[in-house]
């Protein structure tokens, strides 16, 4: 695993994208983020902000964001990212 784009790819199609994603996103009061495609895919930009992702991933670290088993399987995707420099 190379970047941490995997474990946000795996959990955009997990929850049903966009469809599913504002929702669960708006109930935790996370109004600033949104994910509109997968990364890497064509469409309109991502919007991330900085202090709702540190939420989401105290959820996930806390096993509250999705369920037990996945959020443990994206911490592991995200615990094997290898750091890169991008210029």
């Amino acid at each position: 695993m190379f970047e941490n784009n995997t474990a946000t790819n795996a959990l955009f199609r997990y929850v049903g994208g966009n469809a599913e994603t504002y929702p669960r996103f708006d109930a935790m009061g996370l109004t600033g983020t949104r994910f509109h495609r997968e990364y890497y895919a064509e469409g309109p930009d991502n919007c991330m902000v900085p202090e709702e992702i540190g939420i989401l991933l105290e959820k996930m670290y806390k096993r509250e964001l999705v369920s037990e088993e996945l959020d443990g399987w994206l911490e592991n995707i995200l615990s094997q990212q290898q750091v890169e420099q991008k210029a």
